[in-house]
């Protein structure tokens, strides 16, 4: 049956998002990012052996002030500009690469189509850092697109309230689970972000990167 076929779907996400794509007839794992613990050896093993065709991470962004690249950083909810660039909270807490990313998603096999990242930004207190965010996030998942070994990345997240966030990413998940287009999937999310002009967030409208708008989930067998 399709809703057998959607199961075999898979993807790889974080606990809160987690529930969404099981809810979705998404086959998930979750890996839980915080202390410096959990070593990227350790995830790439994770990502080599689940083998997801979907990657949802929920993170904040850094940006190293000597060679200005962006990472990943994990651990710490509500980030603020000073904590982001404090050097104790950088040593204490995951940081990952775009490299070291797209170095994971290469152990997969050839034969596999490449995964869609979804990157979903955390909002922070003030609306200044949260903008410094916005462009973070958007520098790493250009970034990781330009690498090569994904087929898309939908930078998203960075919603106003925490009851917005089903409602925004429900729509794409759903779009995605029944074999609807990364670009329709994408669409969905600004669709619900302008119902109300008046209260229009630019903020949480999603960027796409890919050269495939067409590019669909295709469900494992």
């Amino acid at each position: 049956s399709l809703d057998a076929q959607l199961a075999n779907q898979r993807g790889s996400f974080s606990v809160s998002s987690y529930y969404l794509y099981e809810d979705l007839g998404f086959n998930c794992t979750y890996i839980e990012l915080f202390r410096t613990e959990h070593r990227p050896e350790e995830l790439m093993s994770v990502v080599a052996s689940f083998k997801p065709q979907l990657i949802h991470i929920e993170s904040s962004f850094r940006q190293n002030p000597t060679s200005a690249d962006v990472y990943l950083v994990f651990g710490v909810p509500h980030s603020s500009d000073r904590m982001l660039n404090d050097r104790l909270y950088a040593s204490d807490y995951a940081q990952l690469s775009t490299t070291w990313l797209n170095d994971a998603l290469a152990s997969l096999p050839d034969t596999m189509l490449r995964p869609l990242v979804i990157l979903e930004g955390q909002r922070t207190p003030s609306l200044s850092s949260t903008v410094h965010q916005v462009l973070l996030r958007n520098t790493f998942a250009s970034e990781l697109f330009r690498l090569g070994n994904t087929s898309g990345v939908v930078a998203t997240g960075l919603f106003r309230y925490a009851e917005e966030r089903p409602r925004l990413l429900r729509p794409l998940i759903n779009q995605l689970a029944n074999l609807g287009s990364l670009g329709m999937a994408v669409n969905e999310i600004n669709s619900r972000n302008i119902e109300t002009k008046a209260d229009l967030d630019l903020i949480s409208c999603p960027v796409l990167l890919t050269d495939n708008p067409m590019f669909i989930l295709v469900p494992m067998q």
